[in-house]
């Protein structure tokens, strides 16, 4: 073997020892919460070459949720802390697993990324049904469910469903007052569905409930009455 061979050769396995070892090492400082400047997560990481950084950062990352997901104390932390990691995950089978975990705990307003991901899934062992999404929505507290029902229309509207689909998930919403006025986004939705299908009755009442939705108080007052009551 040329020197130049031997040399690429020694290049390639110490910054693939530096690599494995940079992880390692910044997993047992996660574990241990070192102080140190020292030995901190981000000492190391700068003192690695460029080419691996990243890669080591995110290893870090995940290494931390994971953590936070065996540290939950309880079903509602726990489902917080599988979410976390989901949506940090690029992998789409480990996200789907962890997705499916999710609905195997209870019910809370932060599992909704994983009851939209399953939402009419074309896979009858996995899907859940429109009328599933709404009971779960109903469950959640009438502050978090705008976000939830504006996620299931986006998950709805990735998989091209039919029209009649969508006027079946939004219907419930013709159905009660609207309680903030950030439903404006979702009855101007509504209308433009039933004006192309030409649903006149649909047209009318989401106009009426899109007034009503006008003069309601937004959301974040809703958070801040509640922030200051917690002071």
């Amino acid at each position: 073997m040329s020197y130049s061979r031997r040399a690429v050769s020694i290049t390639f396995v110490t910054a693939l020892f530096l690599y494995f070892y940079s992880e390692s090492v910044l997993r047992q400082s996660a574990l241990s919460r070192l102080k140190s400047p020292k030995f901190s997560a981000e000492t190391i990481l700068s003192k690695l070459p460029v080419s691996i950084r990243n890669s080591a950062r995110k290893s870090l990352e995940l290494a931390k949720l994971k953590d936070a997901v065996k540290d939950a104390s309880n079903d509602a932390e726990k489902v917080r802390a599988i979410v976390n990691l989901a949506l940090a995950i690029d992998n789409n089978r480990e996200k789907e697993k962890l997705f499916k975990e999710i609905l195997r705990l209870p019910p809370v307003p932060e599992s909704y990324p994983a009851f939209s991901y399953f939402l009419l899934d074309s896979r009858p062992e996995f899907t859940v049904s429109i009328k599933d999404y709404q009971k779960y929505i109903n469950r959640c507290p009438k502050v978090s469910r705008f976000e939830i029902w504006n996620n299931g229309i986006s998950a709805l509207e990735s998989k091209n469903v039919l029209p009649q689909q969508m006027k079946e998930y939004l219907a419930p919403l013709l159905n009660e007052p609207p309680p903030y006025r950030d439903y404006t986004m979702l009855y101007e939705k509504i209308s433009d569905i039933a004006l192309r299908s030409n649903d006149s009755a649909m047209l009318e009442k989401s106009g009426l409930m899109l007034e009503k939705a006008s003069t309601r108080p937004p959301i974040f007052e809703e958070f801040n009455k509640k922030m200051e009551k917690a002071k």
